[in-house]
């Protein structure tokens, strides 16, 4: 599991990019692919009901190969929607440091400028 720590300042683009990527390396340390979850196809195809309890109980992904080179990853439900839950959650971080970061070098408009230039491009009556 990756914790992210509350966001630092930084003080450099350097910085910022550095730390991001080594969010994603642990991301991706977390999920390597290990030998013992490499089978080819073929006996995939001949054991599904085996390969299928062995996704469900360990969360790893199985890599198939044909003739001995990768094709296909095969992944329980449960262990894609964690993945992606834990994806969308970097994303998202990510995307909110990038936004500080902007508002520090001071990039962006304040609030109210911001509604009031979406109300004029909408024509929206302004609320009391």
């Amino acid at each position: 599991m990756i914790c992210f720590p509350s966001p630092p300042r930084f003080t450099s683009a350097v910085a910022y990019v550095s730390m991001q990527l080594t969010f994603y390396l642990m991301f991706i340390l977390d999920h390597m692919i290990r030998t013992e979850d490499i089978h080819s196809l073929s006996d995939f195809q001949r054991n599904v009901k085996a390969h299928v309890a062995r996704l469900k109980k360990t969360g790893n992904p199985e890599v198939l190969t044909v003739n001995g080179k990768a094709e296909l990853v095969v992944i329980s439900a449960d262990a894609f929607q964690e993945w992606n839950d834990k994806l969308e959650h970097a994303q998202a971080i990510a995307g909110i440091r990038r936004g500080l970061a902007e508002a520090e070098a001071g990039h962006g408009r304040p609030v109210r400028k911001a509604f009031d230039a979406i109300r004029a491009k909408h024509r929206i009556p302004k609320s009391s």
